[in-house]
């Protein structure tokens, strides 16, 4: 049997435990680490998703692993670990079996990308209203 869909909220994409291994490292005093870090993510990967595609459409199967691999780590210590496991599927592909990757894991790639900045963009938020 198929399992029940799920709605898609912060907690369904996101690792709350990768959340907190950064918020343990908060430091008193100190600017939100949580808040620089997710900011950070923000801004770097749609670059990487954006080197990872130039890749592709080069055919350029070193390229993809490595983008791959940057998207996968960045996403991992984040809390992605949807996108991290489907980044490093493709990652796979390119390293391991020097293929690229069929479309549907890239589509799986794309959609995993967006609900994990739409994820992050509210925690952004919701941690912006709680501090105000």
């Amino acid at each position: 049997a198929a399992a029940p869909a799920r709605s898609v909220d912060a907690e369904a994409v996101m690792d709350e435990a990768a959340l907190d291994a950064i918020r343990a490292l908060q430091r008193p005093g100190k600017p939100d680490l949580v808040q620089r870090i997710i900011g950070t993510y923000l801004a770097e990967a749609p670059q990487l998703v954006a080197s990872l595609r130039r890749a592709l459409s080069a055919k350029d199967i070193a390229a993809v692993g490595a983008a791959a691999h940057g998207l996968k780590s960045s996403s991992a210590n984040i809390g992605a670990a949807v996108l991290a496991d489907v980044c490093k599927d493709i990652e796979t592909c390119a390293r391991r079996d020097a293929i690229l990757p069929e479309p549907a894991l890239v589509e799986s790639m794309t959609v995993e990308v967006e609900r994990a900045v739409a994820a992050l963009e509210a925690r952004l938020r919701d941690d912006g209203r709680r501090v105000a």
